[in-house]
């Protein structure tokens, strides 16, 4: 990395991040916090050498973004039956609740809602929550186009379909592609 001066701080965070290991939840509440340090360094530096143009559109990590929801609020919304993410969540992962006690992640496992919350009693997971909205793309490889939810056929048991779309999930263009192969 550069020798420069005004990057000894972010290479001090960028090593330390590399070689962190978590062990306890303890260690990942470090992690965080280390991960929203370089964040804002890197943010800090793209000023200082005016590369702001770089970042836009880009998250790098950044546990202060305002997802319009609070704890609170996404408790509320778990309760009506609502997947909630927070920022710190992979696109793929959200949590319900199934009852006041009980929470469901997209894995299917079931989890005290108190032992939840306990290994999440970091500030900054009072903030950063929000409605999870699954989405969906093209299957052909490389395309990262979003396409509208597939319907499906039926449960995949009744026809033996096993579950597959009506229409093919792929984007317009590859779709039309498709069809003019297999003509």
């Amino acid at each position: 990395m550069a020798s420069n001066p005004e990057f000894k701080l972010f290479n001090d965070l960028q090593i330390t991040i590399t070689g962190f290991c978590v062990n306890t939840p303890a260690d990942l509440l470090e992690l965080l916090q280390l991960l929203d340090e370089r964040d804002k360094e890197v943010r800090r530096l793209a000023k200082v050498f005016n590369l702001e143009h770089l970042l836009e559109g880009k998250v790098t990590w950044n546990l202060e973004v305002d997802k319009t929801m609070t704890k609170d609020e996404a408790i509320q919304a778990m309760l009506k039956g609502e997947k909630v993410t927070h920022t710190t969540f992979t696109a793929e992962e959200w949590v319900t609740m199934t009852s006041p006690r009980d929470l469901l992640t997209e894995e299917g496992y079931t989890h005290n809602t108190a032992l939840f919350w306990q290994h999440r009693n970091h500030p900054n997971f009072s903030k950063g929550w929000s409605i999870w909205k699954e989405t969906f793309y093209c299957h052909t490889k490389d395309c990262k186009e979003e396409i509208p939810e597939p319907v499906m056929c039926c449960s995949g048991r009744d026809c033996g379909c096993l579950g597959q779309p009506i229409d093919p999930p792929y984007c317009p263009e590859h779709y039309e592609e498709l069809k003019q192969k297999n003509k």
